[in-house]
């Protein structure tokens, strides 16, 4: 065999395993994080935290309350920081707490009486 051959080897494998080892491991590997989420289901509305692989995209997840497949990524509103689930399956229009548009941000005015 080639000395050559066998020296550029030996580099890209030492080249390899430290970039593995360095930050390859994670694009190779789901890390996981801790998520916060929140059950959609009437009558639940557990709020809780699980570690889930990133980037997930799998929901609903299992709620820990009520143990329904019902639980969404929180998130919160601009307008009056209540939490409520991101439903991909029925997203919502607007906030649960103070009514406000979740695409405009704007509220509606009061029906004229």
């Amino acid at each position: 065999m080639n000395p050559r051959f066998v020296a550029l080897a030996l580099v890209a494998l030492l080249l390899g395993g430290l970039w593995y080892f360095k930050s390859g491991k994670q694009l190779l590997h789901s890390e996981k994080q801790e998520a916060a989420l929140k059950c959609a289901a009437d009558g639940c509305g557990h709020e809780f935290t699980r570690e889930l692989p990133m980037p997930f995209d799998k929901f609903p997840v299992l709620c820990a309350k009520c143990g329904q497949k019902t639980a969404f990524a929180m998130t919160s509103c601009e307008h009056c920081g209540a939490h409520y689930p991101v439903n991909t399956v029925h997203p919502l229009e607007k906030c649960p707490a103070c009514g406000v548009d979740l695409k405009t941000g704007l509220l509606e005015p009061a029906p004229a009486r």
